[in-house]
């Protein structure tokens, strides 16, 4: 007989003294992931795809990523195709507080893994994500600038306005 397996998520917050669309610029660029979230070692564009070094119990693997960002709701989503197991996904939210503050949620849900087994990594991965937070929060509320521009496959809800043409230069 085979070992049911199950989902499990961990859902953690923090407040953050920063307006909402400063928090969500951080949230919303995924190249900022390896400096707040301690399993992304690092994120880059190979042949117009995004790919993450994801640390595992077995060590670091490299995975394809993608997101969805949509700025007036304050989301920024991932999805990270796991080697093993299936897709880690990742949903975060930026409310506003007010002018001057905002929260920052952070759901995690986890492939499929096997019951006996979801306690414990629940308990890790909530530890870990409310450091992860604690970091988020630093970089948010220090002002520290982004090492590079969000990634092409973070698409908006929506696809953006189209651009009006130039108009031509006259020429005497």
């Amino acid at each position: 007989m085979s070992e049911e397996h199950i989902v499990s998520s961990v859902t953690v917050a923090m407040e953050i003294e920063a307006p909402k669309d400063k928090a969500f610029a951080v949230s919303a660029d995924h190249f900022q992931l390896p400096r707040w979230a301690h399993p992304v070692q690092a994120v880059r564009m190979k042949d117009g795809r995004q790919e993450v070094d994801y640390l595992l119990p077995d060590g670091v693997v490299t995975c394809p990523s993608v997101g969805r960002t949509d700025a007036e709701l304050g989301t920024a989503d991932w999805t990270v195709e796991l080697p093993k197991g299936g897709p880690l996904k990742v949903f975060s939210r930026v409310l506003a507080l007010g002018e001057a503050r905002s929260v920052f949620m952070l759901t995690l849900l986890s492939p499929p893994m096997p019951r006996r087994r979801i306690k414990d990594a629940y308990m890790v991965v909530q530890k870990n994500l409310l450091k992860d937070l604690e970091k988020f929060k630093e970089i948010v509320e220090q002002g520290k600038p982004s090492p590079g521009p969000q990634p092409k496959n973070l698409a908006p809800s929506e696809p953006p306005a189209a651009k009006k043409p130039k108009k031509a230069k006259k020429t005497a």
